[in-house]
């Protein structure tokens, strides 16, 4: 008795050893497992990435960021026959469950043991959610495990309905597409509002295997269908339709976005397959139809949508840029910018009727273009036109390219000419000048384009016909650094060349900033702001940066006016006279480099301004006579013709301080009855002639034309000769 007694209490001890073991062992797995969880309380506060958006200014969608595809919708958003198209073919019984379906836990483990390794998972709605947003997507027991155990947990965290709001957005669709709103767009071209039976169980279908089940790819449309077919079955199974509800969406017509032709386009290959019918499934005809995909960011602007990204990418980062889901509202107007691209495409096309080699010309080196335009006063970017081919080149022209402005030039030199005490009238003699290089025992001899000199002649009849020679011995005179600093203050960024070259646009610049510094001269002296963005919005609708109309006055509004008075008759009777079909008040310059290798138009009205560049990716000449005048001012007009309103025949504003006194344009003094030509010209007042002109000169016009010698000065390191048209 005692023995066995004693006995006993040896099993007893052994059983309770055991226990205590076992619970040890159990804590330590426990502690194991759970002791580097992810915080559940971080699902609380769902930040998915989201896709940043622009828009136009008109409100439309033009571009897109993102590295996951998603825009967040709440429960209530999702029609109920997706939802359940979704509960069926993932997890019947997800509303009964508490985070785990042991049930479907051992049928997945039955198949996986059968096959030798993990062929199912048997995961619950809650367990995808924790695997997607809490643990990695490794296959392994230990990763089971974890998410089982945060399941549990998350089902004691949030409601059900939180759960599926989550999974609904979180789920990945394939092609990019993550969430429902996407797939709804990605697939069937509309919200996911607007999805019905037959399209929720094609999408509802797509989670367990999407590149094996899209029906977008090849050889794939049968598996889809098939994967359609049963989880309508499911869903009747379930008691959530009828069978006759899924005859119909079997039988019904749908329409797909044709990502097939996309995947096409990016590869080169064929992609895609035929409809296949319900007669392999249910014996039923069940046709698809397909739309073209659309490519966003590369439809309306693509070298805008590239600027309007730097931009993020500078002042936001990246993980806020394409993660971010912000809403950008851009100044682009769309109508502006299609007619923008039309414009640069068909200045392409006749130049390349007039030169067909050219169209023979290989990637590397091939014609490229370059529209910029503003509206003014406000600054206000309304179209980019950065190259004429995003797909050849995405370097934007329009905003980064530093190209020889020839003439374009020359505007800044006058400008600065007449706050130096220079009029409008001032008498300069076009002859011949010689610099003298000392070292190089050579000589400069900048000539004009049409070859010949005309001897005095006034400031507005030198800008007006381009006149090299008058320009460099107007900067010579008013002095190279004065002018650069001036440049500066018209907002000129890019370095320039400390010489007399200068003069004739050696020195490179971008259209943007060419483009600021001539609205100074359309906005009555003040330099405005470019502005791209009107403002940005954060994925909860708060403002982050709001951009309004912005200028500060650099140049007095009367030398302003001055300007665009004289940029006036370079339109009507200069080098910018094929714009003067336009039909209102414009005023501009031409611009044409050495051999004809970069031509140019800026030009404005009163209330727009854009630019105009024409050239080969790698500076190569144009051709003979193939100036700004014949290149770029014809793409200018054919813009500004579309763009500008009907009718609209408003005058530039003229500032107090202004005088009007007719002058002899062969002295620029007073105009007198023997005067053989005379103008009435513009002066800021105080600057104007106070004496007649002479009955005759007293100068031998014979002297004009002899050379100016300068042995001491040197000529430019870089002198380029402008060729602009007469």
């Amino acid at each position: 008795m005692g023995s066995r007694r004693k006995y006993l209490r040896y099993i007893v001890a052994l059983g309770l050893l055991v226990l205590l073991a076992s619970a040890i062992g159990i804590g330590l797995l426990y502690r194991m497992f759970t002791s580097d969880l992810p915080n559940i309380a971080t699902l609380q506060d769902y930040r998915p990435r989201l896709v940043t958006e622009v828009f136009s200014d008109e409100g439309n969608l033009i571009g897109e960021f993102f590295t996951e595809k998603r825009e967040l919708v709440s429960l209530d958003q999702v029609p109920l026959v997706l939802q359940n198209a979704m509960i069926a073919a993932e997890d019947a019984n997800f509303y009964e469950h508490e985070g785990l379906d042991f049930p479907g836990i051992l049928r997945a483990m039955m198949k996986n043991i059968r096959a030798g390794g993990i062929v199912q998972g048997g995961s619950t709605i809650t367990q995808q959610v924790v695997k997607s947003l809490l643990l990695t997507p490794e296959r392994s027991i230990r990763r089971k495990i974890r998410e089982a155990i945060l399941a549990y947990r998350l089902e004691r965290s949030l409601s059900k309905q939180e759960i599926l709001t989550l999974y609904l957005n979180q789920i990945y669709f394939g092609h990019g597409a993550y969430g429902v709103q996407v797939a709804a767009k990605n697939y069937f071209g509309h919200d996911v509002g607007e999805v019905d039976l037959a399209e929720a169980a094609l999408l509802a279908g797509l989670p367990r295997a999407p590149t094996r089940y899209s029906p977008a790819r090849k050889g794939n449309m049968k598996r889809a269908r098939e994967r359609q077919a049963y989880v309508l079955q499911r869903m009747q199974e379930e008691g959530m339709i009828t069978r006759e509800e899924a005859d119909r969406a079997l039988a019904r017509p749908i329409v797909l976005v044709d990502r097939a032709a996309q995947a096409q386009q990016e590869t080169g290959g064929a992609q895609g397959s035929g409809p296949i019918s319900k007669e392999e499934i249910l014996g039923q005809p069940k046709p698809i139809r397909i739309l073209p995909t659309r490519r966003i960011n590369q439809e309306v602007a693509p070298y805008f949508i590239d600027t309007v990204r730097e931009y993020l990418l500078k002042h936001y980062g990246k993980e806020k840029t394409f993660c971010g889901g912000m809403r950008v509202y851009t100044t682009l107007r769309e109508d502006d910018q299609r007619a923008a691209r039309e414009a640069v495409r068909y200045g392409v096309d006749a130049y390349l009727k007039r030169h067909p080699e050219a169209a023979t010309e290989n990637g590397d080196n091939s014609l490229d273009g370059a529209l910029l335009s503003m509206d003014l006063p406000d600054g206000y970017v309304r179209a980019m036109v950065g190259g004429v081919d995003y797909g050849r080149s995405q370097y934007n022209c329009a905003v980064n390219a530093r190209r020889q402005p020839g003439s374009a030039v020359k505007p800044l030199i006058y400008a600065a000419a007449l706050d130096k005490g220079y009029t409008a009238a001032t008498i300069v003699v076009d002859s011949p000048l010689v610099f003298n290089d000392p070292v190089l025992e050579e000589k400069w001899k900048p000539k004009n384009y049409s070859r010949y000199f005309v001897g005095p002649t006034t400031l507005r009849d030198a800008l007006t016909h381009s006149r090299n020679v008058v320009t460099i011995k107007i900067l010579r005179d008013i002095g190279v650094g004065y002018t650069i600093r001036y440049a500066r203050k018209l907002g000129v960024t890019s370095p320039l060349s400390p010489d007399l070259s200068l003069a004739l646009g050696s020195s490179e610049m971008r259209l943007e900033e060419l483009l600021v510094a001539y609205s100074v001269f359309a906005m009555e002296g003040r330099k405005p702001v470019p502005i791209f963005i009107h403002r940005i919005l954060d994925s909860h609708g708060k403002v982050l940066e709001e951009h309004l109309p912005k200028s500060e006055q650099v140049i007095s509004p009367q030398t302003a006016y001055l300007m665009t008075s004289l940029l006036e008759s370079v339109v009507k009777e200069g080098t910018g006279r094929a714009v003067r079909s336009l039909g209102v008040p414009c005023a501009g310059k031409t611009g044409t480099t050495n051999e004809f290798k970069d031509a140019w138009f800026i030009g404005y009205t009163p209330g727009m301004i854009a630019g105009v560049w024409i050239g080969y990716s790698h500076p190569k000449s144009l051709g003979k006579r193939e100036s700004g005048g014949r290149v770029a001012a014809p793409v200018w007009l054919r813009y500004m013709k579309k763009v500008s309103p009907e009718g609209a025949r408003k005058e530039f504003p003229m500032p107090p301080g202004i005088v009007f006194s007719r002058i002899d344009t062969k002295t620029g003094m007073l105009a007198t009855r023997s005067s053989a030509k005379t103008r009435l010209e513009c002066f800021t007042e105080g600057t104007e002639p106070k004496e007649f002109s002479p009955e005759e000169s007293d100068q031998d016009e014979a002297d004009f034309f002899k050379e100016e010698f300068n042995p001491l000065d040197s000529p430019p390191a870089a002198a380029e000769k402008e060729t602009d048209t007469p």
